[in-house]
């Protein structure tokens, strides 16, 4: 008697804190009911995905306080960063159509934030210190004072943070406007630490990276999801910004337009635009895909079978694709 009352009891906990599957575009998301007592870290463990993917497919922050009863969308574990989740939720009545999400890599940002992604201003605060910046690499940290009363990069400051870029002795040095940048983010994210990846190197999939010539950064703000912070990068005007939901950290880099890109690959893979599947054997060209989207062109397709058409200059020829 008592074994099977306690099997009931247990029936009755699991069905309690499972919600019936939401019907979206693709099939059923799978959603959880929360329960006395649970929190998102909980619930994240319980699924075996992350709290940034619940609250990003939510649309709700990290930190925010749930209730019992409330209905979370649980996303995929392929689903690294909940924006596929997100982008089928129809509790949130703003996600993007299905199309729209595979072609992360050409969307554009609308007023200040994108609408797959919490708004980065709820992140965003004034630091303690205007142009102080905490940089970091994985071997040395450096903190001061970027910028002078009078604007101006104070040469110290340039110094240290090319050391920790790389970008020294026989190696081109950071352009002036690649440290402002930096120095932007830290004031916009109110003067939290900034990790870098990468910043000069001369090993990449594409010939022309502009982390060869130390105009780009690979970086992570401490405490700030990249997907937020990507929200952020995307409002500001000539920049090349990459996004990684499988790696840790986000590319950001100068040039005369815009250009920005979704990169699935984990660690060490070759660059690849879909989110499942093997890596592509040949690297995709993100940049040329952007680029032709930002001039009303759709993606590439294969060149028609006949001689006229095969003679006609491939997109690569009469429009300008450079490298992450």
């Amino acid at each position: 008697m008592f074994r099977h009352t306690l099997l009931a009891l247990v029936f009755l906990g699991l069905s309690a804190s499972t919600a019936p599957a939401i019907a979206s575009g693709k099939g059923t998301l799978q959603t959880h009911v929360v329960q006395k007592g649970q929190r998102l870290g909980s619930i994240a463990k319980r699924y075996n995905v992350t709290v940034e993917a619940i609250a990003y497919a939510n649309g709700i922050r990290e930190h925010a306080p749930i209730k019992p009863g409330q209905r979370l969308v649980i996303p995929d574990r392929s689903d690294k960063d909940g924006s596929e989740a997100r982008a089928e939720n129809p509790n949130l009545g703003d996600a993007p159509d299905p199309h729209a999400t595979r072609r992360a890599s050409l969307e554009r940002p609308s007023n200040g934030r994108r609408r797959s992604g919490p708004a980065w201003q709820e992140y965003a605060h004034a630091p303690k210190r205007k142009n102080w910046v905490e940089i970091s690499n994985y071997n040395s940290k450096w903190r001061g004072l970027v910028l002078d009363s009078k604007g101006k990069i104070r040469p110290t400051a340039r110094q240290a943070i090319a050391e920790l870029l790389a970008a020294t002795g026989d190696h081109p040095g950071p352009p002036d406007r690649l440290l402002r940048l930096i120095v932007d983010v830290s004031n916009t994210f109110g003067g939290r630490p900034i990790h870098v990846v990468s910043g000069y190197r001369t090993t990449s999939f594409f010939r022309d990276s502009r982390h060869k010539t130390s105009q780009a950064v690979d970086f992570a703000i401490v405490g700030v999801p990249n997907a937020v912070a990507r929200d952020y990068l995307l409002t500001l005007d000539s920049v090349g910004v990459g996004f990684y939901p499988n790696s840790t950290f986000l590319h950001l880099d100068v040039r005369p337009r815009s250009t920005r890109w979704v990169d699935y690959a984990g660690p060490g893979e070759a660059p690849r635009k879909s989110p499942h599947g093997a890596p592509p054997q040949t690297p995709v060209d993100f940049d040329e895909l952007a680029e032709q989207a930002a001039e009303g062109a759709s993606q590439p397709s294969p060149p028609p079978r006949d001689a006229s058409a095969e003679s006609a200059p491939a997109p690569s020829e009469t429009s300008p694709s450079p490298q992450p």
